[in-house]
């Protein structure tokens, strides 16, 4: 049987939730690069374009239910919060290491800010 005809929005949808999914995946192994907040917006790619991929991503063992908890009910875990904020400011600091400019220290300090504070005030599971 054919799969059925997709608009050009949900093909690129399904683009780019694959390489998010693939960022996500490289996060695993990479120290510092994120595997959840792109599995997140893999989540709701597919959510919008592949719903067998959507629910593959929530199926997964590790990070599949906390995925699902914050695309479905906008919640994070306490642990989830506390290893984001603590991959935040390593990235940070180790930014500001590697960053001679004040100006582009404080804007990338002010947009992480921001960041936590996103992250800490979303409910708990």
């Amino acid at each position: 049987m054919a799969e059925p005809r997709r608009s050009h929005a949900a093909r690129l949808l399904r683009w780019v939730g694959i390489g998010l999914l693939a960022l996500g995946t490289v996060g695993i192994f990479v120290p510092l690069l994120p595997t959840t907040i792109f599995w997140i917006l893999a989540a709701v790619c597919f959510g919008r374009s592949d719903p067998r991929l959507q629910a593959w991503i929530f199926s997964h063992h590790r990070f599949g239910p906390g995925v699902e908890a914050f695309v479905r009910r906008g919640v994070l875990s306490r642990r989830m919060k506390v290893a984001a904020v603590i991959g935040i400011l390593t990235s940070f600091t180790i930014s500001a290491f590697l960053v001679a400019d004040m100006r582009v220290r404080f804007l990338v300090g002010g947009i992480l800010a921001c960041v936590i504070l996103y992250v800490v005030t979303r409910p708990e599971e």
